[in-house]
């Protein structure tokens, strides 16, 4: 798509799959293995409250609605069960594709009010559900049921300055979102949601609504992906923003415990308002001859090309599950606690392409802070499960290295016990 890169962020390549159903969410490539980089992958998630129009709303559900703060329009109609559920504060369990979308400000109108929920309906699923911003389009003078038409069959509900993005997640029950894949606008250390109106102040995600964000919903192996600008840019770049600020990407991977794919830049939805592909990078020279001037300022004079990055998360309050990608060092993966006398066993399916590598070992070294614990070997192949036990109490991480240079990935998981 374009000029659109996938790159990982800093030196915590450890992530988790990047899988967009459908497509890409963000125009990536379905397919895991394309070298020398982190890929999407894994097939498309399913999963969601139905849609099937079984029944009507009644009234009571509808006084329900109306008193917690919702627009009665929930979309599509479902049943008074499942609509009561929602609007009472939690889903039914499930396997939930959940799309946000943001709302036009002054600069998408007249032409591309609904760029947002356009490239929403590129993501596919059998079960979805839309969380779509309110207020904006009706500032905008925006027709629901053209939210509904673009949403195909999934349930739609409202997004608003009383019933926030943070707000719906915590609806979603243990175990439920498979994929998160955000379309909208964004600023350094913000997603807003809304955006641009001079009356109506900006909202959507902030940096401390992204650290309070609850990691119980999603999957272990949940995609999270942001098709907004800046999501992935440090806001502490900026002047005026105290330092060590950490992009929207790594407080929301940190949250929820799974790798964020974000934008560091601005995006472009170019491609999708004329129906031929999906979110790209913003270019200075956009399909014209006249350059773009804010891309110029941004990516020109600010430093900040437009590229794709994964954001892993740098920590786990124990025990976690994910995926990795390396040629030859991996120099840290997330953090964790470990009590005193405490064990971790560590299972690592490590496969390559490059037959040479098959049967090649890995060095899996534990660190205690700055401190090297002992090596273990895994082996490129086959599964490999190594134990440390009687640990000292402290935060851990491990290090994984091998001196081919060939391009191994797989899968690793560490579980945490309290004693051997």
């Amino acid at each position: 798509m374009g000029n659109r890169k996938l790159r990982t962020s800093g030196p915590q390549l450890v992530g988790g799959p990047i899988v967009t159903p459908k497509r890409a969410a963000s125009g990536l490539s379905p397919t895991r293995g394309a070298a020398g980089g982190l890929s999407s992958a894994r097939g498309a998630p399913a999963g969601g409250l139905s849609s099937a129009r079984a029944g009507t709303v009644g009234n009571a559900v509808l006084a329900q609605a109306v008193k917690a703060g919702d627009d009665p329009a929930v979309l599509p109609p479902v049943g008074n069960a499942a609509l009561a559920q929602a609007v009472q504060g939690s889903l039914p369990p499930g396997n939930y594709t959940v799309v946000v979308v943001g709302s036009p400000g002054p600069g998408e109108l007249p032409g591309h009010a609904f760029q947002f929920a356009d490239a929403g309906a590129q993501v596919g699923g059998a079960q979805r559900v839309w969380l779509v911003e309110r207020t904006g389009y009706d500032r905008a003078g925006v027709d629901p049921a053209q939210i509904e038409a673009r949403a195909g069959g999934a349930t739609v509900l409202w997004i608003t300055p009383e019933r926030t993005l943070a707000d719906r997640l915590r609806q979603f029950p243990p175990g439920s979102i498979t994929g998160l894949h955000v379309f909208s606008h964004g600023v350094p250390g913000a997603l807003t949601l809304r955006y641009g109106w001079p009356d109506l102040k900006d909202y959507g995600l902030s940096l401390a609504e992204a650290r309070g964000l609850p990691p119980a919903p999603f999957t272990a192996d949940a995609e999270v992906t942001f098709d907004s600008c800046n999501t992935g840019t440090d806001p502490s770049l900026l002047p005026g923003i105290e330092y060590g600020e950490r992009s929207l990407a790594a407080e929301v991977a940190d949250a929820t415990g799974r790798p964020v794919t974000a934008w560091l830049g601005r995006t472009s939805y170019r491609q999708v308002n004329r129906g031929t592909g999906g979110v790209i990078g913003s270019e200075v020279f956009g399909g014209g001859l006249r350059p773009d001037m804010t891309e110029v300022y941004s990516s020109v004079l600010r430093q900040r090309t437009p590229r794709q990055y994964i954001t892993a998360p740098s920590r786990s309050p124990g025990s976690w599950t994910s995926w990795f990608r390396m040629k030859a060092r991996l120099p840290r993966t997330r953090s964790f606690p470990v009590p005193a006398s405490g064990s971790i066993t560590v299972t690592i399916a490590a496969r390559s392409e490059f037959e040479p590598m098959l049967g090649a070992r890995i060095n899996v070294w534990l660190h205690r802070g700055d401190d090297d614990i002992s090596k273990q070997l895994a082996i490129v192949g086959q599964e490999s499960v190594l134990t440390w036990s009687g640990l000292e109490e402290g935060t851990y991480h491990l290090e994984l290295f091998h001196g081919s240079g060939l391009e191994v990935e797989g899968d690793i998981s560490v579980a945490v016990r309290a004693g051997p």
